[in-house]
């Protein structure tokens, strides 16, 4: 982690805990944080939809950050392994090429199959399918990731706190 993003990431941990928000964190805390990122990312889209300006872009792409973290924290106190399955996560993202065009080939056809229209594009040494929205998609012999060697032993929050 860069030293940079070290700071913001304390700078978010300071701000919630002064605010007392990693305090007796329950499923109704992280359920209300999580709505929060919602909004702060709807805030965001409304942002660039409505070209109002490169400062409020970074402006609420910053809020998303900070309301991101701060879930993030909240996770790691109640013993989330966040960093662990983020790195898990980006590893399994690189999946998502092909590595061969037939293979890619094959996917696309899979896909149009199903409706979906998807275009091949080959970005350096990998072929990468995306959709019409720009969503990357799946080859074929993509397998699903496992995060739950990062989560904790309990099985969930209730209202009360840790079950």
């Amino acid at each position: 982690m860069t030293l940079d993003m070290e700071n913001c990431v304390l700078g978010v941990y300071e701000f919630n805990r002064l605010a007392g928000n990693y305090e007796n964190i329950t499923k109704d805390k992280l359920v209300a944080q999580a709505k929060v990122v919602l909004e702060e990312a709807k805030e965001l889209l409304q942002a660039i939809e409505n070209d109002e300006g490169e400062e409020q872009i970074l402006k609420e792409l910053c809020d998303c950050h900070v309301t991101i973290t701060g879930i993030s924290q909240m996770l790691i106190l109640l013993k989330y392994g966040v960093f662990p399955a983020w790195k898990k996560v980006n590893a399994n993202n690189l999946q998502k090429f092909c590595n061969t065009e037939l293979e890619a080939i094959y996917s696309k056809e899979a896909y149009e199959a199903q409706g979906i229209s998807v275009e091949i594009n080959k970005i350096e040494e990998v072929f990468v399918l995306k959709d019409k929205n720009g969503k990357v998609r799946k080859p074929l012999n993509y397998e699903k990731v496992s995060v739950k060697e990062f989560t904790p032993e309990w099985k969930s929050v209730n209202k009360k706190g840790l079950v």
